[in-house]
């Protein structure tokens, strides 16, 4: 699977080899995840290549892409290889499109970054400012990117999905281990 990040003028910011992980297999509780539209595309660096403008770039070392196709949210988690949550990156972005082996989000800048103790801000706020004027984004990508902010520090606060299974991508990858 290939996870495509555009800007909102169609260029292509990175492209990266993923494979999609089933929210079952992720998501233990007998709850599903209370935002529909959820997929999970795992990106590990042994497996898998990302691409920055058509060059190959480093990424290491875990990540889980989780993806929304139906609100303006994509969360971008990265681990350690044992399995430990390092930070995420909550990107407000128009909702995710799956065209079969391929998912494309347009990111609309502005992210809500995710530290391990959960402490959070808000960054590229100016990236923004400047990216509407150069790219004239319209009032409605402009109130798609603040209820993606919005989304994002509401899930964060209330550690719901995707927040509320960092810790089990360690308890997979241990009993994948163990096998």
């Amino acid at each position: 699977m290939i996870v495509c990040k555009r800007k909102f003028d169609g260029r292509v910011k990175s492209e990266w080899e993923g494979e999609r992980i089933h929210l079952a297999d992720l998501y233990l509780s007998a709850s599903p995840p209370p935002v529909e539209g959820w997929i999970a595309v795992l990106h590990h660096p042994a497996r898998h290549r990302k691409f920055v403008k058509g060059v190959i770039a480093y990424a290491d070392p875990i990540f889980i892409h989780y993806l929304n196709t139906v609100e303006p949210l994509t969360v971008l988690v990265q681990y350690t290889f044992e399995g430990e949550f390092v930070e995420a990156k909550c990107d407000a972005a128009l909702p995710a499109i799956l065209d079969g082996e391929v998912i494309e989000f347009i990111d609309l800048d502005l992210d809500v970054i995710v530290q391990a103790d959960f402490s959070t801000h808000v960054r590229d706020e100016l990236t923004f400012a400047q990216n509407r004027e150069i790219m004239n984004y319209p009032e409605e990508v402009v109130a798609q990117a603040a209820r993606g902010i919005r989304l994002a520090k509401t899930l964060i606060e209330l550690r719901s999905f995707p927040f509320d299974v960092l810790d089990l991508f360690k308890v997979n990858l241990l009993n994948n281990e163990k096998k």
